[in-house]
């Protein structure tokens, strides 16, 4: 767990060492997004409780080192709660980074429908969605093998959607 949460703090360190503005989002509806597909089913508890530190050590941050300043973390019940609308409506987001939802296992399983519609919702709603699978930090500069792009295009390349986004209901 360690490793895990060290290899977070190093890749968001790179980001702001480059001048990166962000935030982090959490969405309590999509934990199990957390555990890899192909992960032993006694071993779920280790991937969510690495979650819930994270979000917790994360959470005691701001995004600027005033300890006034604006948060770092953020977290949400639901994609589609009011706090997210009300999140969304009040920060100008230029685009959502996350990642493209496919396991770095070669012969590994298709994206999970349901992450796909996630990443759909968030296009649906006019926000750009930069993948950050691959990603490399070059001298004062921060590159991806992919471009960032609306998500439909890349959905098309991960397969079509089959069902809503739950509603929580």
């Amino acid at each position: 767990m360690l490793h895990a949460i060290h290899a977070v703090e190093v890749f968001l360190a790179n980001l702001k060492e480059r001048g990166c503005n962000f935030q982090i989002l959490w969405f309590d509806q999509h934990e199990e997004l957390c555990i890899p597909p192909h992960s032993p089913p006694g071993s779920a508890y280790k991937y969510t409780l690495t979650r819930a530190v994270l979000i917790e050590h994360l959470g005691r941050f701001t995004n600027d080192g005033r300890p006034d300043g604006p948060k770092l973390c953020y977290r949400f019940s639901r994609i589609d709660c009011d706090e997210f609308r009300d999140y969304l409506a009040t920060n100008a987001i230029h685009f959502i980074m996350c990642s493209d939802g496919a396991s770095s296992d070669a012969g590994s399983e298709p994206v999970d429908d349901y992450y796909k519609h996630i990443v759909h919702e968030i296009s649906r709603r006019g926000y750009c969605v930069a993948f950050i699978n691959d990603l490399e930090f070059r001298s004062a500069r921060v590159c991806g093998t992919g471009p960032i792009a609306r998500v439909m295009s890349r959905l098309t390349q991960l397969g079509s959607c089959s069902s809503p986004l739950p509603t929580g209901d």
